[in-house]
C-alpha cells in the first residue's frame, strides 16, 4: 500500500508539477483548532508606507517557490502548486 501511495505522489509531481507537503508543513499548516500551531518567528519592522513594504516583500520573498505557491488537494493529500503571475498580483 505504501508503494502505491508513493507511486501516486510521484505521478502527481511528474504530471502536474505539484510538490507534496513535507511532514513539517503538515504539522503547522494542517493543525487543528483544538491544537493550535505555534508561532515560528517574529519580525519587528520600522513604520513605513505599505507600498514600500509590499514591494520589498514581493521582490525578496517571491524568489522562494513556496511563497509563490498555493495549496491544492489531490486524492485527499495537499500539494504546493506554483501560481501564475496573474494570481500573484491579486
Amino acid at each position: 500500500m505504501l508503494a502505491l501511495a508513493s507511486f501516486v505522489h510521484w505521478m502527481v509531481l511528474l504530471l502536474f508539477g505539484y510538490e507534496r507537503l513535507s511532514p513539517l508543513d503538515e504539522l503547522f499548516i494542517l493543525d487543528s483548532s483544538a491544537n493550535p500551531a505555534n508561532i515560528i518567528a517574529c519580525v519587528i519592522l520600522k513604520k513605513a508606507p505599505i507600498e514600500k513594504f509590499y514591494k520589498q516583500f514581493r521582490d525578496r520573498g517571491y524568489k522562494f517557490r513556496r511563497l509563490r505557491s498555493k495549496l491544492v488537494k489531490v486524492f485527499g493529500d495537499y500539494y504546493w502548486v506554483e501560481m501564475d503571475p496573474i494570481e500573484l498580483a491579486a
